[in-house]
């Protein structure tokens, strides 16, 4: 699992669903929970929450690009890459923390990741996970 501690930004409500806008490491991550301020006392703004993602909902690009649906798209670097014979586990170093990434070996070796590349680690809203 990934996880990273993060501030409540705003929050913004419809119904039973939340969406949050949460800072780490100078980024902006966003979410959507079904929960509300009035269901979960931890959602205020300027709390601090934990914000959890699996490894495997982490789809890794060779660039930004601003025309995906995804919003949360974070800079990093390969730190290390662990080949197997289906998977490959990527580690990025970011501005957030550590991301690690599975993805198949298949689109690995098409992207030709390198350990030193820079690359964009990017995270579906519903995807992200929150704790205290």
């Amino acid at each position: 699992m990934n996880k990273f501690s993060g501030t409540i930004q705003a929050i913004q409500t419809h119904g039973s669903l939340s969406q949050l806008e949460i800072e780490t490491g100078g980024l902006m991550l966003c979410t959507i929970i079904i929960e509300t301020p009035e269901t979960a006392d931890y959602l205020k703004t300027g709390n601090t929450i934990q914000l959890i993602f699996k490894e495997t909902e982490v789809i890794l690009s060779k660039s930004m690009d601003s025309l995906l649906s995804v919003e949360n798209q974070i800079p990093g670097n390969i730190l290390e890459i662990q080949k197997g014979s289906l998977l490959y586990r990527v580690r990025l170093e970011t501005k957030a923390g550590i991301i690690t990434s599975v993805i198949t070996k298949r689109s690995g070796d098409k992207l030709n990741f390198s350990e030193g590349d820079e690359v964009v680690a990017m995270i579906k809203n519903n995807e992200i996970m929150l704790s205290r």
